[in-house]
């Protein structure tokens, strides 16, 4: 019996319909994944809406729901492989800032702020199994603007360890570990503005379009 594929595309376009989505499949085309918040009247509040994954098993014939959080969110990607799904979400969130931490002469000292709430950047990164449970959660300070799944084996170790969160950010990429937080690359285009970018498997090329229209394959300076 096949899954019923009338049910996913009513399923979907209820949501559609309510909901502002974001959608990517399996490269088997096994599962079909979209990402969600509630839709308000102002074209900015739903940035500020609980972010929700519905995925679909179309070999299984199961589906799932999950809410990854509520943080302000600034963007969000969705990465699906046969085994995991890997999501990203850029938040900007309030922070109690009554005791923060600073470093002074090598020393950890701590004072007082005059303010009571701050608002910090962090990328979210999150590995989730087929059954909808989350297995891991990376919170990256920073600004960020994708997640990229760089591995050679569909296991949650290899995955965890080839995370790379990338920023773009005046037309450069520059990829870091999402486990080490260490910069691991960057990429560019002489004379050309990056204005998108998908990171290849092997995490030393990647595929980018520039403003004036043109498509780079590069390598990783």
């Amino acid at each position: 019996m096949r899954f019923p594929t009338e049910a996913i595309l009513l399923s979907l376009f209820l949501s559609l319909c309510e909901q502002i989505t974001e959608a990517t499949i399996s490269n088997t085309c096994g599962r079909l994944v979209a990402i969600s918040v509630p839709r308000q009247n102002n074209n900015h509040e739903w940035m500020k809406g609980p972010v929700e994954v519905h995925m679909w098993d179309l070999n299984n014939h199961t589906d799932w729901k999950i809410q990854l959080s509520l943080y302000s969110s600034i963007s969000r990607q969705l990465k699906v492989g046969c085994g995991y799904l890997v999501t990203f979400v850029q938040c900007r969130r309030n922070v109690s800032a009554t005791d923060r931490s600073i470093a002074k002469s090598g020393m950890q000292n701590r004072r007082k702020s005059t303010s009571n709430t701050y608002f910090a950047d962090e990328a979210v990164v999150q590995v989730i199994d087929k059954h909808g449970s989350t297995l891991q959660t990376f919170q990256i300070p920073g600004k960020f603007s994708g997640v990229s799944v760089v591995n050679r084996e569909p296991t949650l170790r290899s995955i965890s360890e080839g995370l790379l969160v990338y920023n773009l950010q005046e037309g450069v990429v520059k990829a870091q570990n999402v486990k080490s937080n260490k910069v691991v690359g960057t990429f560019t285009v002489n004379n050309a503005e990056i204005t998108t970018v998908n990171i290849a498997s092997n995490g030393k090329s990647a595929v980018v379009g520039c403003g004036n229209g043109n498509v780079h394959i590069i390598q990783m300076i």
